[in-house]
């Protein structure tokens, strides 16, 4: 598993930071990103390797939670629209990106291969 101490300490610096984005009225995530780019440029700090199914399980679904109790629903209903042509739209156009570079940079690949149309004819 991972070192408890740091896990519980990166939790806790969240939940303080949250708290402190509340009292001075700006999102937290933006306050989170300030906090996390500030601790980026420490130099004497020793890396920290954690996990990412413990970022997916302990750090993301509070912060999911959060945003989602706190939206307000009139907001959400107006903007559903955008949303949901956003959310489809957009990875869309992320995989068939994604698709059209591997296929040129990837020699010999098929565009097919890369969509995965038929996973047992995959091809480099």
């Amino acid at each position: 598993m991972e070192n408890y101490a740091v896990v519980i300490f990166i939790l806790a610096v969240m939940i303080g930071l949250s708290a402190i984005a509340d009292r001075i009225k700006i999102p937290y995530p933006i306050l989170l990103i300030i906090a996390g780019i500030a601790v980026g440029f420490v130099p004497s700090l020793p890396p920290i390797d954690i996990n990412p199914e413990i970022i997916f399980l302990i750090f993301l679904p509070p912060l999911l939670y959060d945003a989602a109790f706190n939206i307000s629903f009139k907001e959400f209903k107006t903007n559903i629209n955008t949303i949901f042509t956003l959310a489809i739209t957009l990875v869309f156009i992320t995989a068939i990106g994604i698709a059209v570079v591997a296929h040129y940079m990837i020699p010999g690949i098929e565009l097919a291969g890369v969509f995965c149309i038929r996973c047992d004819s995959f091809s480099y």
